[in-house]
């Protein structure tokens, strides 16, 4: 019986063994053109957003107001409108006088590459938790929105909203990752989403 149980525990400790080198792995080939995440946590989660700092069109740089407790800091670069109160349209052809929303980002430099992920609200990672308990599941894992790239002089740069697909996205938060020439190390903004279905109007 003791044979038994030295297989299984030998069993375990190869596939920790083999899964950490293969982390490793991943973590030496990544390119530095993604996203360098040092907390094994935020490789297979996704980011918690506990808060945003307001912009409109209007004023880009800033409202003054501050909704929650954003974990990011405005250094330059920034996104507007946020949050972002906008209509889509699900049909394949957009009804007339429908306008194609985005948010911008601005203060960027010539190249910069944006990496956009889903995140979670406070609410939904305390669900998504409970949701796994007595479950084999580790996470619900990161899921990557859009990656972005620009390489001109402007300033600013659009969102349109959609995934790499070209479909809209939810209602919801998203963290943009910046990397590019004069920007800090792991540099973020987060976003919020309120979208509402301009093809039931």
């Amino acid at each position: 019986m003791n044979w038994k149980i030295n297989i299984m525990i030998y069993n375990k400790f190869i596939k920790i063994s083999i899964y950490l080198i293969l982390m490793l792995a991943l973590n030496n080939c990544t390119s530095p053109s993604e996203p360098q995440i040092n907390d094994l946590r935020t490789l297979i989660e996704p980011p918690i957003i506990t808060g945003i700092f307001v912009t409109t069109n209007e004023q880009p740089g800033g409202t003054g107001e501050v909704l929650g407790n954003p974990s990011y800091e405005i250094k330059e670069i920034n996104v507007f409108p946020n949050p972002c109160f906008a209509s889509i349209s699900s049909l394949p052809v957009p009804p007339p006088n429908f306008v194609e929303p985005y948010v911008t980002f601005n203060h960027l430099p010539e190249k910069v590459k944006i990496v956009i992920v889903k995140g979670l609200s406070l609410q939904e990672a305390l669900n998504s938790r409970k949701s796994f308990i007595g479950t084999n599941n580790l996470s619900i894992g990161v899921r990557k929105v859009r990656t972005i790239e620009k390489n001109n002089i402007s300033q600013f740069v659009s969102w349109d909203l959609k995934d790499e697909y070209k479909k809209y996205v939810s209602t919801g938060y998203y963290r943009a990752y910046f990397f590019g020439d004069n920007i800090p190390e792991n540099y973020y903004l987060d976003i919020e989403l309120n979208l509402t279905d301009y093809t039931f109007y």
